[in-house]
């Protein structure tokens, strides 16, 4: 097993340790990665408050910027694609017998998609949508990044759908 390969295994078991020992955590991370307002309705309500933003001319400024991240965004969704059909397949964590991960609770291990766990689609969105604010604002980039890490990576790690 390579360097990588251990790290992740330790990551996955130490974002998944609190699972399936209390519903209501469970059902709280379930929500968060079903419902769009917490995970993306921050990132998208910001980027409409760029849309608008007008500097002291009256000019919108970095209209621009938020039309290059939703075209890059098609690049990204192709690339994440490509990357799943010429990277070699890596199961998700969860359905990986060896790993030990605990199933929370509400979840089926078997209702996970045939897709691979590796690179992650709604990860790569997000991150790529973090990009004109973090060109508008190093610390709003930063903070956009940050709620990415917090409403989308953590809950997928929590709940064994993808590796780190």
């Amino acid at each position: 097993m390579t360097l990588v390969e251990q790290i992740d295994r330790a990551l996955a078991l130490a974002a998944n340790q609190f699972a399936g020992h209390s519903v209501v955590l469970d059902q709280l991370v379930h929500d968060i990665i079903t419902t769009a307002l917490p995970t993306g309705g921050v990132v998208v309500a910001a980027l409409c408050w760029i849309w608008f933003e007008t500097d002291e001319t009256g000019v919108h400024a970095h209209r621009r910027n938020v039309v290059t991240a939703l075209l890059a965004l098609m690049v990204v969704a192709g690339v994440v694609w490509l990357l799943k059909a010429l990277l070699p397949f890596r199961g998700r964590p969860l359905n990986d017998p060896d790993l030990g991960l605990r199933v929370p609770f509400g979840v089926d291990p078997h209702s996970l998609n045939e897709l691979g766990a590796f690179p992650s689609g709604h990860t790569a969105f997000y991150f790529a949508l973090s990009v004109p604010l973090w060109m508008r604002s190093r610390w709003l980039g930063a903070a956009a990044a940050v709620w990415t890490s917090l409403t989308i990576c953590l809950p997928l790690l929590y709940r064994g759908d993808h590796w780190p």
